[in-house]
Formats: C-alpha cells, sequence, structure tokens
C-alpha cells in the first residue's frame, strides 16, 4: 500500500498546582526553614535527684557505727581471755595426826574422872571397913586374915581405878577423834563446794561475756535495720524527686518538639492532598508517571529517607528530607 510514514510529534505540558496548595506548599517549605534555623535550647534543669535528708542521715548512721561493734567485742575478748587462764581453788584434805585433839576433849573430863575416883574410894573403905566389922565380930581383928583381905580390897580398888580412868579418857578420845575427823570431812567438802562454786562462776562469766556479745551483734544489727528503714523512706522520696524531674525534662521535650510535630503534620497532609493538571503547552510525549504524581513521590521518598536518620534528630532528619522531596517533585513539574 502506498502512503506517507507517520510523523513524529511532540507535545509540551506544563503541571501546575491549584493555587491553594502551592500557597500552602509554600508556607510549609517557610515553615520547615523556621524549624530548621532554631538555635539549640539546652536544657538547664536538674536532671538527677540528690540524696534526700533521710539517704543523708541514714548514711551518717552508717557512718557512726563504724568501730562500735568492733570495739565492744575486743574488749569482750580481753575479759574472756582473762577467764582463760583462772585457777581454781586449791583443796587438801586435813589428817587426824596434824589435827590438835585437845580443843575436842570434854573439858569437865577431870572432873568426872574425879567424882568417879572418889566414889570408888568410898566403895574401898566401905569394903574395909566391912571386913573390920567381920574380924571384930570373928575376934580376928587385926590378923594375917584381915589383913590379907584387906590388901586384895585395896588392890581390886586400885586396878578398879585404873581401869575406870583409862575407860573415862579412852572414851573423851574417841570422842574428840570422830568430833575432829567431822570437822575434816566438813572441811573439805566446804573447799571441793568452793572450788565446783568457783569453776561454776567461771563459766558463768564465760557464757555471760558470750550472751554480750551476741547481745551486742544484735543491737549492731537492730540498728543497721532502722538505717535500713529510713534509707528505704529517703530512697522513696528521692524517686519521686527523680519522677518530677523527669516530667520537667519530658515537658521540655514536648514543647521543643511541637513544632517539628506541626511540621510533620503538614507534610503528611500536603502529601496526602489529592490534584489534577492542566495541559498549557507541548513537549516531547514520553510514557511514565505523571509530574504531579512524580513530585508525591518525590516527597513520600525524600521523607522516607530522611526518616533513615538515626538519633535525636530523627524527626527533623525526616521532616527536613520529605520537604527536599516534595521541593524536588514540585520543581520537575515547572520545567
Amino acid at each position: 500500500m502506498g502512503g506517507s510514514a507517520p510523523k513524529n510529534t511532540t507535545q509540551t505540558t506544563e503541571q501546575r498546582l491549584p493555587p491553594w496548595l502551592d500557597a500552602y506548599a509554600q508556607d510549609t517549605l517557610d515553615f520547615s526553614k523556621e524549624v530548621a534555623d532554631r538555635p539549640l535550647q539546652q536544657y538547664d534543669g536538674e536532671r538527677i535527684a540528690g540524696f534526700t535528708p533521710d539517704q543523708l542521715a541514714a548514711q551518717q548512721g552508717v557512718r557512726g557505727m563504724q568501730g562500735q561493734t568492733g570495739n565492744f567485742l575486743q574488749g569482750l575478748a580481753g575479759g574472756a581471755q582473762g577467764l582463760a587462764g583462772y585457777q581454781p581453788q586449791q583443796v587438801a584434805a586435813g589428817t587426824l595426826p596434824g589435827t590438835d585433839l585437845g580443843a575436842y576433849m570434854n573439858p569437865y573430863l577431870s572432873a568426872v574422872e574425879t567424882g568417879a575416883l572418889a566414889g570408888l574410894e568410898q566403895q574401898r573403905q566401905t569394903a574395909q571397913n566391912s571386913l573390920a566389922d567381920r574380924a571384930i565380930s570373928a575376934r580376928a581383928f587385926g590378923g594375917s586374915r584381915q589383913a590379907l583381905q584387906a590388901g586384895v580390897t585395896d588392890a581390886t580398888a586400885a586396878q578398879k581405878a585404873g581401869e575406870l580412868s583409862a575407860q573415862l579418857r579412852s572414851g573423851a578420845f574417841t570422842n574428840a577423834q570422830a568430833m575432829a575427823q567431822q570437822d575434816l570431812t566438813r572441811g573439805l567438802q566446804a573447799g571441793m563446794a568452793n572450788q565446783s562454786a568457783g569453776l561454776q562462776g567461771a563459766g558463768l562469766n564465760l557464757q555471760a561475756l558470750g550472751l554480750a556479745g551476741q547481745l551486742g551483734q544484735n543491737a549492731q544489727q537492730a540498728n543497721y535495720t532502722d538505717i535500713a528503714a529510713l534509707e528505704g523512706i529517703g530512697g522513696q522520696q528521692q524517686q519521686l524527686d527523680q519522677a518530677n524531674l523527669d516530667q520537667n525534662y519530658a515537658r521540655f521535650l514536648e514543647q521543643w518538639n511541637y513544632p517539628t510535630q506541626q511540621l510533620q503534620t503538614r507534610l503528611a497532609a500536603l502529601g496526602g492532598t489529592p490534584y489534577g493538571g492542566t495541559t498549557v503547552s507541548t513537549m516531547p510525549q514520553a510514557g511514565g508517571m505523571s509530574p504531579a504524581m512524580g513530585a508525591l513521590g518525590g516527597a513520600m521518598s525524600g521523607a522516607a529517607t530522611g526518616a533513615a536518620v538515626s538519633g535525636p534528630a530523627a524527626p527533623i532528619g525526616a521532616l527536613i528530607g520529605g520537604l527536599l522531596g516534595a521541593a524536588g517533585g514540585y520543581a520537575s513539574t515547572r520545567r
């Protein structure tokens, strides 16, 4: 078939934003510059809560207790060391040979002995008189028979006197010996009791020292418990103070970031507003995305790029990136 080849045609278009949107975008760019040009404002308030009076008092209480219990226990250790060298009372048993039995003899022994011998003498004389009477009756007074009987009577009386005296003195000695032995036994028992009491007293003193040491440690622990309670109260007060400081700092950040949040709101509204375009001139026609959509896509891409910035500057970086993207897309529609 005959015919002419198609000619290349060009079409030039200009994408214009609506006046109301163009004004809003320009105002947003101006506001972003104002936000970006703000000077750094550092927070001059307190950030960390200091120690409370209760905490300081608790710390001073711990300082004041340093060495007290140690010195107290050291004094008790000295007392225990003294008891370690305790020597119990020495007890020795007494003996009869070393005991004066004269003190135990009956002080009336001589009087008893004299009376007993006098009675025996009276019996002898009565016997002699009886022999004489019988001799007279038999008309043999003064004879050899009477003399023999009188001698026998005297000898018997003398023997009885000796036996009586020996018996009295032996009984007194035996009684004195028994009483001395009783005193020796009681003395030994008393000495052993005193020795046992001394040992028991030393043991009680040692137990008292141990109890005093335990009580001292208990007192120290009780003081630490009171101090810990006081420190706990101070800790609660400190937490409250820290919460107030944190709240003040949060309010400062809220006030500082408020313009940035306003800018984010404007950018979100700008990027989400649909609009059309008007053809004004010709340009080489080519397929692809609408310049207006390219401007919107550039704004969103720029915002995503700015949001990749980490750290405290991330919100500002995202806003600036979004603005730059929007500005680039909008500039492409003006070509």
